[in-house]
């Protein structure tokens, strides 16, 4: 059976075209908006795609491709997105911005942001504030603890030190967003 137009009316996120990166947007946040915007999980957006939450923890190569393909990035808006993310440049350092830093700068057990600076993605979608939500790559160092929007303190907003876990960024930010979707 073929489906026609009417059979989307109870699933208007199949009809809206995917997110496109946002300014100082990490690639997990981005896929957990991409995810949002399918209707699913980030999780099960992963297993769609054929990678698992470990591959894109540690930003495997294929892992990478894959959301490349899915979302319909073209070579510039994914460079932009993992220079926002932090990529492994040796065991213990991270190119960020295209500096060589020490990796414990960036990747921490405590997932910061700005409550305000997600309160306002969320008002452009109130019935899928998980579409919108984005959490920015400046919030990622440790040593940043003000918004640079805002001006207000950082919150940390979970803590997981199961690296994987860390990056789901869906599943954490459904338990903070309006509606809890």
């Amino acid at each position: 059976m073929t489906p026609n137009a009417s059979s989307y009316i109870d699933f208007p996120w199949l009809s809206s075209p995917p997110p496109r990166p946002a300014p100082r947007e990490t690639l997990h946040s981005f896929v957990s908006r991409l995810a949002a915007s399918k209707g699913v999980s980030t999780s099960d957006f992963y297993l769609d795609m054929g990678v698992s939450l470990r591959s894109m923890a540690i930003l495997d190569e294929e892992a990478v491709a894959a959301v490349a393909r899915w979302a319909g990035l073209n070579a510039i808006e994914m460079d932009e997105l993992l220079s926002r993310t932090g990529v492994p440049s040796g065991n213990i350092r991270m190119t960020f911005r295209g500096q060589i830093i020490g990796s414990r700068a960036l990747r921490n057990p405590e997932m910061r942001g700005c409550r305000k600076c997600l309160a306002k993605d969320a008002q452009r979608n109130p019935d899928f504030p998980l579409k919108e939500m984005v959490m920015r790559g400046d919030w990622l160092f440790r040593d940043v603890t003000i918004c640079i929007e805002h001006r207000t303190p950082l919150e940390v907003l979970w803590t997981e030190h199961t690296r994987a876990m860390r990056f789901d960024i869906g599943s954490r930010l459904s338990e903070i967003a309006p509606n809890h979707q």
